[in-house]
């Protein structure tokens, strides 16, 4: 257990968990013409991906700013696990999870 610091939570210093970061991805087009990563440039390596779990997209928040992603979880040789999406309003290719 850990005891309690008795210090107030301050909202400035509260950041996100899991902010995603910008990602290089070689891609290989779907028989629908979508593109899923070939390979993942990650920590300065280039790894090839070995299976694709699954894929899902997410259309959102029409009525402010525009949410569109297509989402990958995958594993890359060496099996590191990634949760990638690429957003399809600039074609910028993140990694959620890793």
């Amino acid at each position: 257990m850990v005891a309690h610091s008795r210090t107030a939570i301050r909202t400035d210093r509260l950041r996100p968990l899991n902010r995603p970061r910008p990602i290089r991805v070689e891609t290989a087009e779907r028989e629908d013409g979508h593109p899923l990563p070939a390979r993942v440039e990650y920590g300065n390596i280039w790894k090839p991906v070995e299976t694709i779990l699954e894929t899902w997209q997410i259309d959102d928040e029409w009525w402010r700013d525009r949410v569109a992603r297509s989402y990958v979880d995958l594993v890359v040789r060496g099996g590191l696990r990634l949760v990638l999406y690429r957003d399809r309003l600039t074609g910028c290719w993140y990694v959620q999870h890793g």
